[in-house]
C-alpha cells in the first residue's frame, strides 16, 4: 500500500487511542479519587500520555486478521479514490503539524531570548537553595537558580538543563522553602519531561479537542501531586497555601513551564482539591501499573469497536471505488495483455506472501528490487472466472509489468505506470499466481490488490 495510507490511518488511529484512554482515565479515576488512590491517578495519567506516542492500534491492526482480529485487511488496501483522500488528509496534517511545530518553537526561542536576560541570584539564597537540593537528594548544580525582571512568577524550565527562574524581589525563607521545595518536586516527579511529551502530542494531535484537554489535565494533576508531596514539609496545608496565595499574580500560564502558581482560579481549584484529600494514603507504582493495564483491556471494546466501524467505512469506500475502475475498464481502458513463457537469466525471481482478505481478495505490499519479479504463493482459481489485479506504484513514472501465471506457466501480463489496473478472464482451472516485475535499474515500491473470482 502507499506509505501515505499507513500514514494516515496510524495518525487517526494513535489519537483514537489516546482520547478512548483518556475518557478511561478520567471515569476510572473518579472511583481512584473516591478510594484514596490519588498518587495512583497521577501516574496512570503519564501512563495514558504514552498511547498518544506510539501507534499501538495501528500496529495491531497491522497484524494478519487472523491473528489480531481487529478488521478486514482491506482497511489498508488501495484505490485511486482513497489514495487522493489519504494525499489530501496527510498534507493537512503536515502543514498544522508544521504551523504548530513553528508557533511552539517560536515560543520557546522568545522565553529563552528572556532567560538570557536572568542573573545569578544572592550568595546567601544560592546557599538556602543547596541546602533544600539536598534535603530532596537533588544533587547540586543539577538545576540551576537564576533570577529575572520578566518572571511573573517562580518557575521552573527546561529539560536537558533546568532552571529556576525568580521573579527580582525580596523574599522571607518561608516563601524560599515553599519555592525551592515546589519546583525540586516538580523536577523530581518528572514533570519537566511530560510537559515536552504533551507538547509533543499537541502538534501531532492538533485537531483533536480530547488531547487539548488531555494536555491541561497533566498541567493540573502535576500541581496537585507536587502539593501531596510538599506541604508535610512546611508546617501543614494552611502555611503551605499562605505562601503561595501571598504570591498570586493574574499573569495567565505559560505552557512551556512550570509554574508555582499560575492564577488565582487554578489556585482555588488546588486548594478546594488539597482539603478534601490531604489525608490521601500512598499505594504502590505496582498497583498503578496494574490498574493501568486493567483501563487498557477495559478500552480494547471501545478502540476496537471504533476501529470496526472505520474498517468497515473504509471497506464500503474500497468496494466503490474498485466497483468505478472496473466500469472505467469495461468502457475501453483496459490494458493491452502480453504473453510469455521464459524470464531473462538476469532477473531474480522471488516468493512473497500476502494478506488474505474477505471475499476472495488478497492484498500486498512489496519493495521490489531492480531486475526482480516478486510473485504470490499459488493458488486455485477455475476457467470461467477472473483475476482482478490492481498496483500502485511508487515512483510513478517507471514502469512496471504486473499479470498473472497460467497453470500452464504462460505468464500474461500488462504493463504500465502510477496505478496499473487489469482483469485477466481465465480459461483455464488449476493454481495460479500474480507477480510484478521490475525490470528498471532501481527498487520499486508496490502496493497491490487481486480479487479471485
Amino acid at each position: 500500500m502507499n506509505w501515505t495510507i499507513d500514514l494516515c490511518y496510524a495518525i487517526i488511529l494513535t489519537s483514537l487511542t489516546g482520547s478512548v484512554l483518556t475518557l478511561m482515565w478520567y471515569l476510572v479515576g473518579e472511583l481512584l479519587e473516591w478510594t484514596g488512590f490519588m498518587n495512583i491517578r497521577h501516574i496512570l495519567l503519564r501512563g495514558v500520555l504514552i498511547f498518544y506516542l506510539v501507534p499501538v492500534a495501528y500496529i495491531m491492526s497491522k497484524i494478519p486478521s487472523h491473528m489480531s482480529g481487529m478488521v478486514d485487511a482491506r482497511f489498508f488496501a488501495s484505490t485511486p479514490m482513497i489514495l487522493w483522500i489519504s494525499r489530501a488528509l496527510v498534507a493537512l496534517w503536515v502543514v498544522g503539524v508544521m504551523f504548530f511545530g513553528i508557533r511552539h518553537i517560536g515560543r520557546t526561542q522568545g522565553l529563552n531570548k528572556k532567560n538570557e536576560e536572568a542573573i545569578p541570584c544572592e550568595r546567601s539564597v544560592q546557599e538556602y537553595f543547596e541546602q533544600i537540593c539536598l534535603e530532596l537528594k537533588v544533587p547540586i548544580g543539577k538545576v540551576q537558580l537564576l533570577q529575572s525582571y520578566h518572571a511573573p512568577v517562580p518557575a521552573i524550565m527546561g529539560v536537558i538543563h533546568p532552571k529556576i527562574i525568580l521573579p527580582v524581589k525580596a523574599y522571607s525563607k518561608e516563601e524560599l522553602r515553599v519555592i525551592f521545595l515546589h519546583e525540586l518536586t516538580h523536577y523530581k516527579q518528572g514533570d519537566l519531561y511530560g510537559k515536552a511529551g504533551m507538547a509533543v502530542v499537541l502538534i501531532m494531535n492538533f485537531f483533536n479537542p480530547v488531547a487539548r484537554w488531555m494536555s491541561s489535565l497533566i498541567g493540573m494533576w502535576n500541581e496537585y501531586a507536587c502539593d501531596y508531596k510538599v506541604y508535610p514539609y512546611v508546617g501543614g496545608i494552611r502555611a503551605y497555601f499562605d505562601v503561595i496565595i501571598s504570591m498570586v499574580e493574574e499573569k495567565g500560564s505559560n505552557e512551556l513551564s512550570v509554574c508555582l502558581v499560575e492564577d488565582s482560579i487554578e489556585l482555588e481549584k488546588r486548594v478546594r482539591h488539597m482539603k478534601k484529600f490531604y489525608k490521601v494514603k500512598t499505594y504502590s507504582k505496582w498497583v498503578a501499573a496494574i490498574i493501568l493495564c486493567a483501563m487498557i483491556l477495559l478500552s480494547t471494546n471501545t478502540v476496537y469497536a471504533a476501529t470496526g466501524f472505520l474498517g468497515r467505512g473504509y471497506i464500503e469506500l474500497y468496494d466503490d471505488t474498485a466497483v468505478t475502475v472496473d466500469e472505467n475498464e469495461n468502457e475501453g481502458t483496459e490494458l493491452t495483455e502480453y504473453y510469455a513463457t521464459e524470464i531473462d537469466e538476469n532477473v531474480h525471481v522471488v516468493t512473497k506472501s500476502v494478506q488474505s482478505q474477505a471475499r476472495a481478495s488478497y492484498g500486498f505490499y512489496w519493495s521490489v528490487p531492480k531486475n526482480t519479479m516478486y510473485q504470490t504463493n499459488g493458488f486455485t482459481a477455475s476457467s470461467g472466472g477472473s483475476i482482478s489485479v490492481m498496483v500502485d506504484a511508487d515512483p510513478n513514472d517507471l514502469t512496471i509489468e504486473v499479470g498473472i501465471i497460467q497453470p500452464d506457466d504462460v505468464r500474461r501480463y500488462v504493463t504500465g505506470s502510477d496505478v496499473v489496473t487489469h482483469t485477466f478472464n481465465l480459461t483455464q482451472s488449476g493454481t495460479y499466481r500474480v507477480y510484478v516485475k521490475n525490470d528498471n535499474g532501481v527498487a520499486v515500491e508496490v502496493d497491490g490488490t487481486y480479487i479471485v473470482k
